[in-house]
């Protein structure tokens, strides 16, 4: 009951917003094809693409997650930067089956993770917000230059051609790692050549971490 009257919640907050009703939707989980120089072909879903009044377009990505991410983290996304991309020189396809290229350019782009759970509301009086009052902007806004993007696909080629040669070295990452199935079986696996002490430690560390914010939330 808890997780329908929360998305009641996020829902009817979120078509209460303004700018969420003067702009003109393009696309709407909408799949696309796009290929990424020597990464080969990619396949995903965008949540949303929109055009407002100014001209200008917005790509959403709508999240329920716990807490958002940084901005740091926000910048440099992968996932992003893929549907940016796709927008730019990707295929989609459209609800009548057939298929379009939007050939929108990431300057003309504006990406906004939208942190759904934003449209909470308190149900205390806090020092963030008094009860009633909605905990926050949900829209985390970024972007990509033409040159980032260059940059994601020579990244993507070069995950792609380890992938090719069974090579999965390991990477860990304060902001993904704490989030990631995965990192229990990447810190037992770790007992070599492919992660240093240092590395190991850091692993481990990501999962204490990871196990300490599992327990808070119970």
């Amino acid at each position: 009951m808890k997780l329908k009257d929360e998305a009641v919640q996020m829902l009817t907050n979120y078509r209460k917003k303004d700018y969420n009703h003067n702009s003109e939707v393009i696309l709407s989980e909408a799949k696309f094809t796009v290929k990424l120089g020597r990464a080969g072909l990619f396949s995903g879903t965008i949540d949303l693409l929109r055009k407002n009044a100014n001209g200008e377009y917005e790509l959403l990505d709508f999240k329920t997650s716990q807490f958002p991410p940084a901005d740091t983290f926000l910048n440099v996304d992968y996932q992003l930067g893929i549907y940016t991309f796709a927008c730019w020189m990707g295929v989609f396809k459209m609800q009548d089956g057939s298929l379009k290229t939007l050939n929108i350019p990431p300057e003309e782009l504006s990406i906004i993770y939208y942190h759904l759970r934003d449209h909470l509301e308190y149900k205390r009086n806090n020092g963030n917000g008094k009860v009633g009052e909605e905990k926050g902007d949900p829209r985390r806004f970024t972007s990509r230059t033409r040159e980032q993007l260059s940059s994601m696909k020579r990244d993507l080629s070069a995950i792609v051609a380890n992938i090719h040669r069974m090579s999965f070295p390991r990477n860990p990452n304060w902001a993904t790692c704490p989030f990631c199935q995965f990192s229990g079986t990447c810190a037992e696996d770790s007992q070599g050549e492919l992660l240093n002490r240092n590395e190991r430690k850091a692993v481990q560390e990501l999962i204490n971490q990871n196990k300490e914010i599992a327990y808070d939330e119970t």
